[in-house]
């Protein structure tokens, strides 16, 4: 039996898509995110920040409901075909006992990110859809040389 056979593969991406950039963990610097959009945008990429990606709840980006609700709605948006989280950080496991309720396969979408955001990794593997362990908004700005 092959492994991949049940893997589903969201769709490779194409000039124009949206991507969701999201902050399921920790709080980012706002001129990483925008400069991260920047680059996307310059790549031929719609960029969609939400809006908690830039707050601040102490050392998250804000409260687990508000977390949860930017990573719930770039899920749910057919028009989102890939999802970039800021940062990693502490935060993540909060939220995946709601997020494993979603439907990740009715319409997978690529979730990029490392450090905590492998948590995310995980709840995609167990719904058998493939996602991208890489650099985030916080690294993708030209000249960004952040570890997180």
């Amino acid at each position: 039996m092959d492994l991949n056979e049940n893997i589903i593969f969201p769709a490779p991406l194409s000039p124009g898509d949206k991507i969701a950039i999201v902050s399921p963990a920790g709080a980012v610097d706002e001129y990483k995110v925008t400069g991260a959009a920047a680059e996307l945008r310059g790549q031929g990429w719609e960029p969609v920040i939400y809006p908690h990606a830039l707050g601040r709840n102490g050392q998250f980006s804000g409260t687990a409901q508000e977390r949860l609700a930017d990573i719930t709605a770039a899920f749910r948006d057919p028009e989102i075909k890939a999802i970039l989280c800021s940062r990693g950080g502490y935060g993540v496991v909060h939220l995946l006992d709601e997020l494993d309720d979603l439907d990740l396969r009715g319409n997978p979408k690529w979730v990029i990110g490392f450090s905590d955001i492998s948590a995310l990794h995980g709840l995609m593997a167990s719904q058998g859809v493939a996602s991208i362990h890489a650099p985030m908004a916080s690294q993708i700005m030209k000249g960004t040389k952040d570890p997180d």
